[in-house]
């Protein structure tokens, strides 16, 4: 079918019925035996990713993405336990076993991968929550900038850890923007953490004290005006 953005997007059969994955107009579900997973299409170069150990994806209005997505056209396709969702712009990949996602251009080229997404039990300030976290693999020459307004004079924040956590002269603004040409919004508004120096500098991992779930969004560019469009 015609896709956004002036590209064709032309699509194989689609894969057979699963019980491992369910998709929609919007994008696709999945049942991992640790939760569900939701990869959403919201444009040809932006998807979403919530993922629950609970039995459902929990319900929620964002206090910071307000936009109404029009539908977009995608493909899917499933080979060796992989389901890709091809838009006119990009790939998602998703591990059917793992849940683990990873984001390619149309060549297949790996722009970014998750290692792994978690949650964990936790109380904080005697309510019970859990503790979310997704740590992505990242190349030990990749530059990450973003994560807001700080005092500490750091512009790439690969290598470093940020505590973020809004105070005076302090303003945090969960979003990274990488020199690999994609973006990444956290949408999560607990105290969190930012650890760019995983694996000696081949990971960085970003976590949130309290949350339902892991909620993020990828943009892609390849171009930075792209990724900031």
């Amino acid at each position: 079918g015609q896709a956004g953005g002036g590209g064709m997007l032309v699509c194989p059969a689609p894969p057979p019925a699963s019980n491992a994955y369910t998709a929609d107009a919007t994008g696709v579900t999945f049942t991992l035996g640790s939760g569900r997973l939701r990869v959403r299409v919201c444009k040809e170069d932006v998807i979403h990713v919530e993922y629950t150990t609970a039995s459902s994806i929990p319900a929620k209005t964002s206090l910071s993405i307000s936009k109404q997505w029009a539908p977009v056209s995608f493909c899917l396709a499933e080979n060796a336990g992989t389901v890709t969702i091809t838009t006119s712009r990009m790939k998602a990949k998703v591990n059917t076993t793992s849940g683990v996602v990873s984001y390619t251009d149309l060549e297949d080229r790996v722009v970014l991968s998750e290692d792994s997404k978690s949650m964990t039990a936790a109380t904080v300030e005697g309510v019970s929550t859990n503790r979310i976290q997704t740590i992505f693999n990242s190349p030990a020459d990749e530059a990450l900038f973003g994560l807001g307004q700080h005092q500490d004079n750091v512009i790439n924040r690969k290598g470093t850890t940020r505590r973020i956590l809004n105070a005076n002269t302090e303003i945090n603004i969960p979003v990274l923007v990488s020199n690999r040409g994609y973006g990444i919004y956290w949408d999560n508004y607990s105290a969190s953490d930012f650890y760019g120096n995983e694996s000696n500098g081949t990971k960085y991992r970003y976590s949130s004290e309290a949350g339902e779930m892991v909620d993020y969004y990828f943009f892609y560019g390849p171009s930075i005006d792209q990724v900031i469009a």
